[in-house]
């Protein structure tokens, strides 16, 4: 019976170790595929943390050319206004030279009737620089008003 009972815990032993073994590989298995799994998610979590810090480098990129041409669209309209009002100026010191000396180099008759026409033909003459003036400025602000609704309606497609 001894010699039974020596089998019995030596088949025992066995039984652990085999069990030990299989226990371990199967863990080492199951450690690889949650390493595995973990490494694909973090590789995965910062593939997508790229791309969304591409798309808000992109988007900020947009805005600063939007802001820009902004801004060009206002300096462009001032320099407009500028190179308006610098014509309006040149046109009315020759009309006003033109009345005061003729065609003929000769000045203008002075008295009662040369100055109640000077004064129609100035008021006249101002009004038509500043039609002119507001009829190029409208049409100038109404094209960039038409820009920046274009430029309104592609920041909210964004």
């Amino acid at each position: 019976m001894e010699i039974l009972g020596i089998c019995i815990s030596a088949i025992s032993i066995l039984v652990a170790v085999g069990i030990a073994c299989w226990t371990n590989r199967s863990s080492a298995k199951d450690t690889a595929k949650k390493l595995s799994a973990l490494e694909k998610s973090t590789h995965d979590q910062i593939t997508a943390l790229e791309q969304s810090t591409q798309k808000q480098l992109n988007s900020v990129k947009k805005l600063a050319r939007i802001q820009i041409e902004t801004s060009q669209i206002q300096i462009n309209m001032e320099l407009s206004d500028s190179m308006t009002r610098e014509k309006q100026a040149l046109k009315k010191r020759w009309d006003v030279i033109e009345k005061e000396y003729g065609f003929n180099g000769q000045p203008v008759e002075i008295g009662v009737a040369g100055d109640f026409y000077r004064n129609r033909e100035e008021k006249e003459k101002n009004l038509e620089y500043e039609g002119e003036f507001y009829a190029k400025r409208r049409q100038m602000l109404m094209n960039y008003q038409k820009r920046l609704n274009a430029l309104s309606k592609e920041l909210e497609g964004m």
